[in-house]
């Protein structure tokens, strides 16, 4: 999370102007050998509790590979 750190044009982290790179913090997350959807799971737990949905792009969600099962899953769920 620490690594996922960004100040926008500046080579130093300006604790009052921090952005985090979603990109960036999955690939550090996600990308090893070993249990990497768990990780990747309570990884994006912790960027979402820190970040909320802010500055996300939602429209990414399409990307999922089950997205339309989960939408409907999703919408059962809710009903």
């Amino acid at each position: 999370l620490l690594m996922s750190m960004q100040t926008p044009n500046s080579k130093t982290i300006d604790l009052d102007n921090v952005e985090y790179s979603l990109d960036t913090f999955m690939t550090l997350v996600c990308i090893h050998p070993g249990d990497s959807d768990s990780t990747g799971a309570i990884g994006g737990t912790w960027f979402g509790a820190l970040n909320g949905y802010g500055g996300f792009n939602s429209e990414r969600i399409k990307e999922l590979e089950f997205y339309k099962e989960l939408k409907k899953v999703s919408i059962k769920l809710s009903e």
